[in-house]
């Protein structure tokens, strides 16, 4: 039998080597997954090379100027990478081996426009999603299509449609679209006649909750509706399902 000193050694190896190789994968990505570009601001330390290191803004280029090297071109690389080229750089004639460490300060804005309330830029947060971005921009209009959101990665590109819950990232143009859902209209013997969005499944009742319920000399036994805003006016029953442009007239009750 080994002795029990042995043993904890012998754990004690096992266990420093597989963390050694346990992967880091998602670290990385939550770390240093995002592109750099115009607008970002990053500390960079030279170890060793304090007259080296400092704060840089990337211009609209995506380019910063450093001591000795000059020009860097950041534009498109991950923190990550730029560390590597940037250790290129200055070890061509300057540093015989350098070690580079970056720390991004701050990221470009996002930009969330279309149908939210407050449409505009926004500072971005690690981790936060589409959804998210819309709740800061004040919430989705009552018009606002939730499924078909269109996303500009990084303000380049062409747009693509993307679900709600999908992650932003720095520069992202956000456009919230129209749902095209056409309001309906209540009129006659309602408290707030008027035109109001459209919801899926409501009813007649419904509709005239929404427009602050029935007068006290309302007829709920005739209601027209003309569907579609079209046609010829129906009489239908309260639990009828509205339809986009319905233009619904509550009739008096005569005594």
């Amino acid at each position: 039998m080994l002795p029990a000193r042995w043993f904890l050694g012998l754990t004690s190896l096992v266990l420093f080597l597989f963390l050694a190789v346990a992967p880091t994968g998602n670290v990385e990505a939550q770390t240093g997954g995002n592109q750099l570009g115009a607008g970002d601001r990053v500390r960079i330390i030279v170890f060793g090379e304090a007259e080296l290191s400092g704060e840089f803004g990337l211009d609209s280029e995506g380019t910063f100027s450093m001591p000795l090297i000059g020009t860097v071109d950041s534009d498109g690389l991950t923190p990550r990478e730029l560390e590597e080229s940037i250790a290129t750089l200055f070890r061509d004639g300057f540093l015989k081996n350098p070690r580079i460490s970056i720390e991004v300060l701050n990221y470009r804005p996002f930009y969330i426009l279309g149908h939210v309330n407050d449409p505009g830029a926004y500072p971005y947060r690690a981790g936060m999603t589409i959804l998210n971005a819309a709740t800061v921009a004040g919430g989705f209009t009552s018009r606002a299509n939730t499924q078909k959101i269109e996303v500009t990665r990084g303000g380049a590109g062409e747009p693509r449609v993307m679900a709600p819950d999908t992650i932003v990232q720095p520069g992202d143009i956000i456009r919230v679209v129209s749902s095209d859902r056409r309001p309906f209209y209540i009129l006659g013997e309602v408290n707030n006649p008027g035109a109001y969005p459209y919801r899926a499944g409501m009813t007649i009742l419904n509709a005239a909750i929404v427009a602050g319920g029935f007068t006290s000399r309302a007829n709920e036994q005739q209601i027209e509706v003309t569907r579609g805003g079209a046609g010829e006016p129906r009489v239908m029953a309260p639990d009828t399902i509205v339809q986009q442009g319905d233009i619904i007239r509550v009739k008096e009750r005569f005594f």
